[in-house]
C-alpha cells in the first residue's frame, strides 16, 4: 500500500495519523488488516511459504502461527511448509554437536504438528523435491509463478535475494514474488530486491 492508502485506512479505523514517527499498537494494527481484508484488496490466490530459518526462530514461528496466520486462512490464503523443511528439522533434531539447535528443531516439528491438526498450515512435498528446502521455493515459483502470487518468509538472504529475481520476471504477468522475514516480536519485514533492474 502507499502512504496515503495506510493514511486513508487508518482515518477510516478511526486511528490518530498523527503525530508521525510514532508505531501502532497491536489493536490498530490488528483493526487495519481487518479493515484491509474487508476490502478485498488483497489476493486470495496467494502461496505462503516457511523456511526453516524462520520456524526455528522462537517466538517469532509461534507467534506469526497463533496470531497472524489464522487470519490468512480465513482471507484463503494457503500457509505452506515444504516437505523438505521438515526433513532438515528432523536431521537438526539429532545434531549433539549444537544441544541447543537439537532442542529448537524438536519443538519447532511439534509446532508444526499443532498447527497442521488445528488446519493452519499443510505440509507439502515429495521424493522429487530434493534434499534442500531452497530447491523447493525455486521448483514451487516455477511451477505455481504465473498462476498464484508468492511469499516467501525467510531470514536467508541470499535466498530471499535469488527468489525475488525469480520473481521479477513473473511481475509482467501480474503477479508477485514477495520475501519476508521474521523480527522479535513475530512481525513481518519485508525483504527489498537488490538485483539489476532489467
Amino acid at each position: 500500500l502507499s502512504a496515503k492508502a495506510v493514511m486513508r485506512l487508518a482515518r477510516k479505523c478511526g486511528i490518530p495519523v498523527e503525530p508521525f514517527g510514532r508505531y501502532l499498537t497491536d489493536t490498530e494494527r490488528d483493526a487495519m488488516y481487518d479493515e484491509w481484508i474487508q476490502t478485498g484488496s488483497t489476493p486470495r490466490d496467494e502461496i505462503i511459504l516457511i523456511d526453516t530459518c524462520s520456524l526455528l526462530i522462537h517466538p517469532s514461528s509461534e507467534i506469526y502461527l497463533s496470531q497472524k496466520a489464522p487470519k490468512l486462512i480465513r482471507e484463503g490464503k494457503k500457509i505452506v511448509i515444504p516437505l523438505a523443511v521438515v526433513d532438515e528439522l528432523r536431521k537438526l533434531t539429532s545434531r549433539r554437536d549444537n544441544p541447543v539447535l537439537s532442542r529448537n528443531a524438536r519443538s519447532t516439528l511439534e509446532l508444526i504438528r499443532e498447527y497442521k491438526e488445528k488446519g493452519i498450515i499443510a505440509v507439502h512435498g515429495d521424493d522429487t523435491d530434493g534434499t534442500l528446502a531452497d530447491n523447493t521455493f525455486q521448483k514451487v515459483i516455477a511451477m505455481f509463478g504465473q498462476t498464484h502470487n508468492i511469499t516467501v518468509i525467510t531470514q536467508d538472504y541470499q535466498l530471499g535475494q535469488d527468489l525475488l529475481t525469480m520473481g521479477h520476471s513473473l511481475s509482467v504477468r501480474g503477479r508477485k514474488v514477495n520475501v519476508w522475514k521474521f523480527d522479535d516480536n513475530g512481525n513481518l519485514l519485508w525483504v527489498e530486491w537488490e538485483g539489476k533492474r532489467w
